[in-house]
């Protein structure tokens, strides 16, 4: 296994006593908005223990081997279709099996509102608070509550992605 394994929506689970970070946070619909994971998969690959990375959005990465001609970019999982109803189902495996999920929350309302991530997020605070990590600039719109939420259980915040991945993969390797 490489140091870090990504791995990248309705692929399948690796082994779950392999330390994992979820990162959970608002996913672009439109081809002109940039995810925001790509940069967080480079930060963490600084990190020199094995951990697994679950991701869920598709794999952008063209395959090497392939005619980059032939590269078809994949449908937006922003509206209900049988990929949609297993990326979700996919998600809350990847979640559970996480040992630390990191809501990086950059929210825009009109680009990128995050919607899900507000359901994500209520759930586990409800659930499991002490797996969360938020982070979110303190530019995004409608952070109040899940700021409140925080400080309430008791859950890290930081207001760079960096530090946000930072306190993450500290509670991941401080606990095992």
């Amino acid at each position: 296994m490489d140091r870090v394994h990504v791995v990248y929506s309705l692929q399948d689970y690796p082994d779950p006593k392999t330390p994992s970070l979820f990162l959970a946070g608002p996913t672009p619909r439109k081809a002109t908005v940039q995810s925001w994971r790509p940069k967080a998969l480079k930060m963490i690959e600084r990190y020199c223990q094995e951990l697994v990375v679950y991701v869920p959005e598709q794999n952008q990465d063209p395959n090497p081997d392939q005619d980059p001609d032939a590269i078809q970019e994949p449908e937006p999982l922003n509206k209900w279709s049988p990929d949609r109803e297993e990326h979700i189902i996919w998600n809350r495996g990847a979640l559970i099996r996480s040992r630390v999920i990191l809501f990086w929350v950059d929210r825009h309302l009109k680009n990128m509102p995050g919607f899900r991530t507000n359901t994500e997020w209520g759930f586990w605070t409800g659930h499991d608070p002490s797996k969360l990590v938020l982070a979110f600039p303190k530019k995004a719109s409608g952070m109040r509550g899940m700021n409140n939420d925080a400080h309430c259980y008791n859950i890290p915040t930081a207001h760079s992605l960096s530090r946000g991945i930072d306190i993450a993969l500290e509670k991941i390797f401080s606990t095992h």
